[in-house]
């Protein structure tokens, strides 16, 4: 199964339903680099070895959420997206904390960082292991703040969001879409790494092959040889700086 090739035909199927608001090609390659990482966490979430990992609705409404950032996204919905995003990250702590059977604090979210922190220290994961995942966490903490300031702060960005009028609407912002973009793709690669994480044991079983073919979506040769070598040959490195 090529992997690539089936997320290139969803893609162009996204396309021709009319989503994205403009036909430039530098924004449409944008929302391609977004839309094949939300394409790869599906499979994650729908693939049946998979499917009981991602299963608690918490998770279930973090995807839902990537799915909306990115039709946002699409429209030129800046802030829209950002706060959906911003969603995202929330909901998918309160999963990692759920699957790890610790408690969830309903509103605080530095708070369940913290209890985050905790359960990742807890484990009885190698070196490297515990340290890239303490090293998400905290990105993700960033992630969210910088989130917030979009939509909810007076930042420099949430005043350049500003419109004056309906005609303004399709006046894409470049600046502001490029750090949304990047906020966006971070977010989605760091759930990316922490997916993979969490199905360690059971991509233990799938050939070298396979995980290239499955990785590619997303990934260049560097990151993947790096990622194999921890899963399969359990090696202790580092995946939260590749």
């Amino acid at each position: 199964m090529d992997y690539y090739k089936l997320m290139e035909q969803d893609f162009n199927k996204y396309k021709k339903l009319g989503f994205l608001l403009t036909n430039d090609t530098a924004y449409s390659e944008l929302v391609f680099n977004l839309f094949k990482r939300i394409y790869f966490i599906n499979i994650t979430n729908t693939k049946a070895e998979f499917r009981g990992r991602f299963s608690n609705d918490f998770y279930k409404i973090s995807f839902s959420c990537l799915v909306e950032a990115l039709l946002l996204f699409s429209q030129n919905y800046i802030r829209a997206s950002s706060l959906v995003l911003r969603s995202a990250i929330e909901n998918y702590l309160k999963h990692q904390l759920q699957i790890n059977n610790a408690k969830i604090n309903d509103r605080v979210y530095l708070e369940n960082k913290i209890k985050f922190d905790e359960v990742i220290n807890s484990k009885n994961y190698k070196d490297n292991e515990k340290l890239s995942l303490i090293k998400f966490n905290e990105k993700l903490l960033t992630l969210y703040k910088r989130l917030s300031g979009f939509s909810h702060s007076l930042t420099i960005e949430s005043k350049n969001l500003q419109i004056d009028f309906i005609s303004d609407f399709n006046n894409l912002l470049d600046n502001n879409i490029r750090i949304l973009y990047n906020h966006f793709r971070s977010t989605l690669d760091y759930f990316i790494m922490l997916n993979i994480h969490t199905l360690k044991e059971s991509l233990t079983y799938w050939s070298r092959d396979d995980l290239n073919n499955f990785f590619r979506i997303v990934m260049g040769n560097k990151r993947i040889k790096r990622l194999i070598r921890i899963i399969k040959d359990n090696e202790d490195l580092r995946f939260d700086e590749i």
